[in-house]
């Protein structure tokens, strides 16, 4: 014998006051985090206590309608604040991530906002290191990936030392109102 199952339905802007263990309720329209439609496009269901627990809905489900790697260019209109879920694919892979004002995107980290500074700061006693035998580059055009037109490098296999190549180079050292520049 077929069996009918029952969800409590809702278009207002509530969550259900209380929910039998095991009933579920559902509450239309246009969610959003936070404000009055926090409740909306979700689905609830009530536990073995007093509780009325969210526990899924277009609300959450359309935040992860996009290809598994990708954010770049995703949008989510069904929510009133177009929140997305980062996806990440089968290579553990996301092809991009914004966090406050960098982007960290293919080989790049970028500053989005005009004129921002990018500080490597190690906390502590920690260094900035740079890994044997790799340059440091400058230049480069604008974007950065054109030639390296100087570079600063350890080179440990055979000469161990510090290297400075490229371009001329001009060190400038002041102390006490006396400037020492040495031209190479």
């Amino acid at each position: 014998m077929a069996s009918i199952i029952r969800i409590k339905r809702s278009s207002g802007t509530a969550k259900p006051a209380s929910l039998n263990w095991g009933e579920m309720a559902y509450v239309t329209g246009i969610g959003s985090y936070g404000g009055t439609n926090q409740y909306k496009d979700r689905i609830f269901v009530g536990d073995d206590g007093t509780n009325v627990n969210p526990v899924a809905g277009h609300y959450y489900t359309s935040m992860m309608e996009h290809t598994p790697g990708n954010l770049t260019g995703v949008s989510n209109t069904r929510n009133s604040d177009g929140g997305i879920v980062a996806v990440v694919d089968s290579n553990r892979k996301i092809d991009e991530w914004n966090v406050d004002n960098l982007t960290l995107n293919g080989n790049e980290l970028s500053s989005t906002n005009a004129d921002g500074d990018i500080v490597f700061n190690p906390n502590g006693t920690g260094d900035v290191v740079l890994p044997d035998d790799t340059k440091l580059g400058f230049g480069g055009g604008n974007d950065g990936t054109g030639t390296i037109d100087a570079f600063i490098r350890y080179d440990e296999n055979g000469v161990d030392r510090l290297e400075i190549g490229g371009s001329g180079t001009r060190f400038s050292n002041t102390t006490d109102a006396t400037t020492k520049i040495m031209e190479v």
